[in-house]
């Protein structure tokens, strides 16, 4: 399932696509199909921790 939704999310075109994630299982799903996966802190309460720490990983410069 998450192959797929990355794959919709590149085939949007509107940007690098990168899988924020705390499993390794999915990290790997995603690398074998091509893709870009960044593992997180799999302490996270929400999804919107681990985008955040993930975009503060990519983009460090970044303002919060």
């Amino acid at each position: 399932m998450i192959v797929h939704v990355w794959r919709r999310a590149v085939e949007a075109a509107i940007g690098p696509v990168v899988v924020a994630c705390a499993d390794i299982e999915i990290a790997q799903a995603i690398e074998r199909a091509g893709g870009r996966a960044m593992m997180t802190d799999p302490a996270h309460p929400v999804g919107t921790d681990r985008i955040y720490e993930a975009v503060s990983k990519l983009d460090p410069d970044r303002p919060p």
